[in-house]
């Protein structure tokens, strides 16, 4: 079982049943079929277009993102205006280190951590409009925690969610 240079815990996997995948996570697709999820009340789309790693990794982990209408036409005017990655069966979560506009409603989450095996919620928020402030994860309070899902100037619910899972092993 390759455990990218870490140990299992049993010849069986992990003894902790949180590093177990839930059962709403979602599959991790990339590219024109990727993963995605819409807002109706703001009109967008986002779809996951390329990952550093597919399933995701313990650790760092780099995406691609591309904000679309619901008609699946980019949005460039767009800004994330925060991401975090929050991992419910522990109650901890992390930010990206780096988010990146790389043009026509893309941008790249830069070394998001996700520091266990398990389910995490993936969480963005972004302003169909690009009023608002643009993703400074040095402006936050703490980036591990509780913090890492509260970003400055933020309203208190991301209005797009993944739920991922970092597998133990294939087919967790």
């Amino acid at each position: 079982m390759h455990m990218h240079g870490l140990e299992a815990a049993g010849a069986s996997g992990p003894a902790d049943e949180s590093a177990r995948c839930p059962a709403d996570t979602e599959e991790f697709k990339v590219g024109p079929n990727g993963l995605t999820r819409s807002d109706a009340a703001t009109g967008i789309s986002v779809r996951l277009i390329k990952a550093s790693d597919a399933p995701p990794i313990r650790g760092f982990n780099d995406w691609t993102l591309a904000v679309t209408d619901q008609s699946g036409m980019p949005m460039p005017q767009a800004e994330l205006r925060w991401a975090c990655a929050w991992m419910p069966a522990h109650n901890h979560g992390s930010s990206p280190k780096r988010v990146v506009r790389s043009g026509n409603g893309q941008f790249e989450l830069l070394q998001q951590n996700l520091a266990m095996y398990g389910g995490w919620q993936v969480k963005l928020w972004i302003d169909a409009s690009g009023t608002g402030p643009v993703f400074d994860p040095q402006k936050g309070s703490g980036i591990v925690g509780g913090d890492a899902c509260r970003g400055m100037g933020v309203s208190a619910t991301p209005n797009i969610q993944f739920n991922i899972c970092v597998p133990t092993s294939p087919g967790d």
